[in-house]
């Protein structure tokens, strides 16, 4: 019997927005798998009012699924979209067949220095969150996606940054929703992540029930820029793989 590929979600992360997300959808659905990116709420194209905790994005975005009609999904995010991804899938919506977690922690600490920033300091918030996402990787074509994504992430209203980065140090639900997921998970880590560390994974790694783990050597925190078919594969696989589903 052939494989049915699933429509893959994917949620982005803290002051993200659907169009950071291109390179890896594009290659997700020229693979013939449907892939949906939404601008999460006061992100990217968005004009409906920001959000301020995660349970609140993870309200939004199961409406947005129920509205669409979409079942069977593989819902996948990153970073802060890791943690509503997970928080929708620790409640056991029945729409979904598995969940991605990419560069997901418990805790998702935020700085103090970032915090500050995000509350006076926009720029100086966007530069500190690029500067920490890279890893030493570079060449002219990466170095392009970095400036591109940068450019999006200066459209983002600082005050949703802050919103963002609150929602994410405030969390504390992530290795209860973690115990409670029933669908298949797969997690997903950058081995020079700086944002979300390792040590910050293992949590949540050990709470699920035998997650399936793949990890992108020398890549940072930034993995839709830095690698983004390596993680157009793993979304692709995952959504075509019945036995996994």
């Amino acid at each position: 019997m052939a494989s049915v590929a699933r429509t893959v979600v994917i949620l982005h992360g803290a002051a993200g927005s659907a169009a950071s997300w291109d390179g890896v959808a594009e290659a997700v659905r020229a693979s013939g798998v449907p892939c949906v990116v939404p601008d999460l709420p006061a992100h990217g194209s968005s004009g409906e009012p920001a959000l301020r905790s995660i349970g609140e994005f993870a309200d939004w975005v199961e409406g947005l699924i129920e509205d669409e009609g979409l079942d069977g999904i593989v819902l996948a995010g990153h970073s802060m979209g890791s943690l509503i991804a997970l928080d929708i899938a620790g409640r056991r919506n029945t729409r979904l067949a598995a969940v991605t977690l990419m560069c997901v922690g418990h805790p998702m600490s935020v700085s103090a220095t970032l915090l500050d920033m995000a509350a006076s300091d926009g720029d100086a918030a966007r530069s500190f969150m690029a500067k920490y996402s890279a890893s030493k990787r570079t060449s002219p074509e990466l170095e392009a996606r970095r400036e591109a994504h940068r450019l999006l992430m200066d459209r983002v209203p600082r005050a949703v940054i802050e919103a963002d980065l609150h929602a994410c140090n405030g969390y504390d639900a992530a290795v209860a929703a973690a115990r409670a997921v029933s669908v298949p998970a797969i997690v997903v880590t950058g081995t020079e992540d700086r944002m979300v560390p390792a040590a910050a994974t293992a949590p949540i790694v050990e709470a699920l029930e035998s997650p399936l783990c793949r990890s992108l050597d020398g890549v940072g925190h930034a993995i839709n820029i830095e690698a983004p078919g390596e993680v157009a594969a793993i979304l692709t696989e995952t959504a075509e793989n019945s036995s996994l589903l």
